[in-house]
């Protein structure tokens, strides 16, 4: 459904407001809000494209010097007056209607402030919270709609529409996905400088639509505002696969993996053990099953303290590095037990990455080193592969 012809209805539900019109300014170019402001599809803003009032027939405008040409001045909604008094009485007697459960009396109040004048945007707030309580979410979020539009730039309002969009709107979800990205778009435009968490809930939103690359596209400028942030990257990683260009999301983890080895920030603080899981993954959705055990257990160590151990990267044949106990470790002329405690090396290993060895070493049909992987051989003699 068409969000101008939800308003409309809205709008034409309460009665026609009469003096005093919601001007929406350039958001009646993006929504198609025509119809709200009293007037037809198609009808100009203003008083419309004729002589301007207060010039003699025939006397051609006068152009401001300086002025560029094309638009005269910036557009956009105009700031709503302040609510009058007799508004605000109104207003405080709706809400104490709404307070005592008197919700018939409460919407009554509040049209009429609304055919008062329709730019009051307490009355569309205290109208939605009414419809939610009333159970009826278009209405609600029609009318947090119409008081977003009033405070466009405030950007908790398009936040919350699309949160309520998104999140309250039950079996009716699917059919305001297009309204929550409006809304996201809509915060975006209001504060271009800190637009994260409307970027990515647009992104989000983009995703369930099925447009894969631009949701790609809002989640790369969100990373160009927070380099290498995990979050995001696991996002990325996610909607790279969908695409099954595997190679782009491996390129942002090999950036994100040298920026925090070469920082100050401790190992493990940024970037830690899911971020391994997925990484490694990536290598294992090509098949790379020997690449993803070696990236796993060097980045295992890295963020255990051992990043100086790289002699490990030569024992390539077998997992010993991670076994529970020092048998097969002190096989290995560099290993010194004392350096450090048994909790950096078997005991460190998460379970889920131990089980991964596991499955890779499978893979690789490496079974023997794999039966040491697993915590118990009831597992592996419970895959299928084995």
């Amino acid at each position: 459904m068409r969000v101008q012809f939800d308003i409309a209805s809205l709008v034409d539900s309460l009665g026609k407001p009469n003096a005093q019109r919601v001007d929406f300014g350039n958001y009646e170019e993006i929504y198609d809000l025509g119809e709200i402001r009293g007037g037809g599809r198609g009808r100009g803003r203003g008083r419309g494209r004729g002589r301007p009032r207060g010039l003699p027939r025939g006397r051609p405008r006068s152009r401001a010097r300086g002025r560029p040409r094309g638009r005269s001045g910036p557009r956009g909604p105009r700031k709503a007056a302040e609510p009058t008094g007799d508004i605000r009485f109104r207003l405080s007697k709706a809400s104490q209607a709404f307070i005592d459960e008197n919700y018939d009396e409460a919407m009554e109040i509040v049209s009429d402030v609304i055919r008062i004048n329709a730019e009051t945007y307490e009355a569309w707030t205290l109208l939605a919270s009414i419809f939610r309580e009333l159970g009826d979410v278009e209405k609600t979020l029609t009318a947090l709609m119409c008081a977003a539009h009033l405070r466009p730039k405030d950007v908790t309002g398009w936040l919350s529409c699309a949160r309520f969009a998104l999140e309250e709107t039950g079996q009716l979800r699917k059919k305001f996905l297009t309204t929550a990205k409006l809304c996201y778009q809509s915060a975006i435009r209001a504060d271009p400088k800190n637009d994260i968490e409307a970027r990515c809930g647009k992104a989000t939103v983009l995703r369930e639509l099925g447009n894969t690359s631009s949701a790609i596209s809002e989640y790369k400028r969100v990373l160009n505002q927070k380099p290498h942030d995990t979050t995001i990257l696991r996002l990325l990683a996610e909607l790279y696969i969908d695409q099954d260009n595997i190679e782009a999301a491996m390129d942002l983890y090999h950036k994100a993996i040298s920026f925090y080895k070469a920082s100050d920030v401790l190992a493990g603080q940024l970037f830690g053990w899911s971020d391994i899981n997925i990484y490694v993954e990536l290598y294992a959705y090509l098949g790379q099953y020997d690449v993803a055990i070696r990236e796993l257990k060097s980045l295992s160590r890295w963020i255990l303290g051992r990043h100086e151990d790289s002699w490990w990267d030569n024992v390539i044949d077998d997992d010993r590095e991670w076994d529970a106990d020092d048998t097969r470790r002190m096989q290995i002329q560099e290993y010194a037990p004392s350096r450090f405690g048994s909790q950096l090396y078997g005991e460190g290993l998460p379970l889920e990455l131990r089980v991964k060895l596991g499955l890779y070493r499978l893979q690789l049909r490496d079974y023997d080193e794999a039966m040491v992987c697993f915590p118990c051989s009831v597992e592996l003699a419970s895959m299928s592969v084995f």
